[in-house]
């Protein structure tokens, strides 16, 4: 029996950047799957795994079932939205989730996500007019993402506010450089104020991005300090899972030319699993 191989490939224009994806498809008569990985050629993480297949089978000369299932294992980098002040500094395609470890980019904000369904689908018709059919499905949502946690610590976000050029007017009160006849005008530490904001225009990593090193370097001092304390930082992940189980039947029934009789019945069992897990201590 023959397979055909086709390989589909999907190109798109994402924030500057042309990804190019693609897998590979295979074809058997009487059934249909696919099955391969998909690539994203973006600097950003982007890997998936697809998998689909249809398996019709027909039973006698009024019953016909089929199966279906599919699944796409997915990781992926996130970016964040961003304040006025930080896109004028850096403009529209800044992301402050990643930054610099061991000359690598790491995102702290990775996706897992992984939605495993099947469907079983049953047909009987009955006679010419009428027909009953069943549907029973299983989908097993699971979704994660990472983020930073941190205990009695500074916020290591760089576009936190307090780590902003905007911070040494704002916390006197003054509203920014303009704001002359404040009374708290001239408290302001202007020239820390622009040293910031010279960094943020010429994108120094260790200010603009996430300082990975900065993080393990104050957990090793807190063991040091308190062998047996909470890390001052961590890597966490959210969970955020669903299953279901949906099950339905379908009659319909031709009464006559002109009045068609359509009654079904559906249910559905549905449980949200939310949770953290540890995923990285980073040296605490």
């Amino acid at each position: 029996m023959p397979l055909i191989r086709i390989v589909l490939i999907n190109c798109a224009d994402r924030l500057s950047t042309r990804p190019a994806l693609w897998t590979t498809v295979g074809l058997l008569p009487g059934r249909s799957f696919i099955v391969g990985p998909t690539r994203d050629a973006r600097k950003e993480p982007f890997t998936t795994l697809s998998a689909i297949s249809l398996l019709p089978r027909k039973y006698w000369a009024t019953i016909d079932l089929l199966l279906t299932t599919f699944g796409a294992p997915t990781k992926r980098a996130q970016s964040a939205a961003v304040s006025q002040e930080v896109y004028d500094y850096r403009g529209i395609y800044y992301n402050p989730y990643w930054g610099y470890q061991d000359g690598e980019k790491r995102n702290s904000r990775i996706v897992h996500s992984y939605d495993p369904t099947a469907i079983f689908n049953w047909d009987w018709k009955i006679d010419d007019e009428s027909k009953l059919s069943a549907g029973v499905g299983f989908h097993y949502s699971q979704y994660s993402n990472s983020a930073i946690a941190f205990y009695n610590a500074p916020d290591p976000r760089p576009d936190y506010y307090r780590n902003l050029p905007s911070w040494q007017y704002y916390q006197l009160a003054v509203d920014g450089p303009d704001d002359v006849y404040n009374a708290y005008y001239k408290e302001v530490n202007k020239g820390l104020a622009n040293q910031i904001a010279d960094l943020w225009r010429a994108g120094d990593p260790n200010v603009t991005q996430i300082n990975w090193n900065a993080m393990y370097s104050a957990n090793y001092t807190n063991n040091a300090i308190n062998p047996n304390g909470s890390a001052k930082y961590i890597l966490e992940r959210r969970h955020n899972n669903l299953m279901e189980i949906p099950l339905n039947f379908l009659y319909t029934n031709q009464l006559n030319s002109e009045l068609k009789l359509t009654a079904g019945i559906e249910a559905k069992y549905a449980k949200g699993m939310h949770y953290k897990t540890v995923d990285d201590l980073l040296g605490g």
